[in-house]
């Protein structure tokens, strides 16, 4: 009797330790590359506002194609990018998934002549792009990153004249450019 219980307790034990021990595992840092462009701002008012694990590391960069290249390098695990850009760097990064819609933006002024026969301005979907590959005890990071995002919009929308003086400071821009911008 005294043998099967401590079978029991050893089969018990075998099975619970790795759980414990991946739970005790520290984080894994995320690193999220974004350019310096509105629809990314959100990011970094995230960050300055505490919503994003200390896990969470952006890194500004000059343009999105330099945040794609990080990326494929395997500096940072998560980049900013447009849609047609992520999908170019599919090619070379199987894994690459879309995990967010940061935002969807029209390519040129929304004032048009209703008799203007031209086609109409590109829309520029800008998106969070993950190498799946690499998010491996990085999901909690990944998705504090998401949540972060969408309450820095809610700040936005609720906090309007704040979150613009913070997005202006981010971007080296005036508030009266920004307002503008997020219009």
């Amino acid at each position: 009797m005294a043998v099967r219980r401590t079978a029991s307790v050893t089969v018990a034990l075998g099975l619970l330790l790795p759980l414990l021990l991946s739970s005790c595992q520290a984080p894994v840092t995320l690193h999220v590359a974004y350019s310096s462009w509105v629809g990314y701002e959100s990011l970094s008012l995230a960050r300055d506002m505490g919503w994003l694990p200390d896990e969470v590391l952006l890194h500004r960069v000059e343009s999105p194609a330099a945040a794609a290249q990080l990326l494929q390098e395997g500096v940072v695990q998560a980049a900013a990018l447009t849609l047609d850009l992520a999908l170019h760097v599919r090619q070379q990064l199987d894994d690459l998934k879309v995990v967010l819609v940061m935002g969807e933006f029209v390519a040129a002024d929304g004032a048009r002549n209703l008799s203007d026969t031209r086609p109409a301005p590109a829309t520029m979907l800008h998106v969070l792009a993950v190498d799946g590959a690499s998010l491996l005890h990085r999901e909690e990071a990944l998705a504090a990153t998401i949540a972060g995002h969408f309450r820095a919009l809610e700040y936005l929308r609720d906090n309007r004249e704040d979150a613009i003086y913070r997005y202006a400071a981010g971007l080296s821009s005036s508030p009266a450019a920004r307002w503008s911008a997020l219009r």
